[in-house]
C-alpha cells in the first residue's frame, strides 16, 4: 500500500520551508484579506496551514470585536445582548470610541463614523430597537441623529406561515447594496 500523503517539506537553516517563498502558481485564499490574498497551489489542490502567514488581528473593540468578522452575541434572554449591540452600533455610526476595558489603556480619540448592519430576530424595530438606538445616540451626545441613523442598514427576518423566524441565508438575504464596500464595521 503506497502512502498518498505529500512528502514533508524540507526545512532550511532558518526553519522555513523552501516552498513558502517559492513563486509558483497561486490561488486566491478562500477568505482574502486586504494585504495577503494569494497562497501556493499544491498539486492536490489542498491549502495547508504553512501556506498562510500569521498577522495581528485588527479590532473594533480590543479584544472583543475583531474588524471585518462576523460576531454573534449568544446567551439567555434578558442578559442585555440587544442593549449592548445597540450601544456598539451607536458608537460605530457616531464615531464614538469603544468603552475602556482596562485591558489595554490607550488614549481614545474620535474615530470615523461607519455604517452598521443590524439583524433583529426578536425585537421589533419600530417600538424597541429604534427608540433604544436613539436613546443610545442621545447618551453619547450625538445631536444629528438623522444622519447617524442613515448609516444603519436593517436586514429583516422572514417568518413562515406560523410566525416562526426563518434563518437567514447569505447571499440570498444579503446585506443591502446601498452600503458601500468597506463602509460597515
Amino acid at each position: 500500500m503506497s502512502d498518498s500523503r505529500p512528502p514533508a517539506p524540507k526545512r532550511s537553516a532558518r526553519g522555513k520551508s523552501p516552498t513558502a517563498t517559492r513563486k509558483s502558481k497561486t490561488r486566491d485564499v478562500p477568505f482574502p484579506d486586504d494585504d495577503d490574498n494569494v497562497v501556493p497551489l499544491h498539486r492536490d489542490g489542498v491549502l495547508r496551514a504553512s501556506d498562510f502567514r500569521m498577522k495581528v488581528a485588527k479590532h473594533l473593540w480590543h479584544p472583543y470585536l475583531p474588524l471585518g468578522k462576523i460576531t454573534v452575541f449568544d446567551g439567555d434572554p434578558g442578559l442585555g445582548k440587544s442593549q449592548i449591540t445597540i450601544d456598539l452600533a451607536a458608537r460605530v455610526i457616531s464615531g464614538t470610541p469603544m468603552p475602556q476595558t482596562g485591558i489595554r489603556r490607550t488614549r481614545q480619540k474620535r474615530v470615523p463614523s461607519r455604517g452598521v448592519v443590524m439583524i433583529c430576530a426578536e425585537d421589533d424595530w419600530a417600538d424597541t430597537v429604534l427608540p433604544r438606538l436613539v436613546a443610545a445616540l442621545r447618551s453619547l451626545g450625538i445631536e444629528d441623529q438623522e444622519a447617524a441613523l442613515s448609516l444603519v442598514a436593517v436586514v429583516g427576518m422572514k417568518r413562515d406561515d406560523k410566525g416562526q423566524v426563518q434563518p437567514l441565508e447569505f447571499p440570498r438575504d444579503g446585506v443591502p447594496r446601498t452600503l458601500a464596500p468597506g463602509s460597515c464595521r
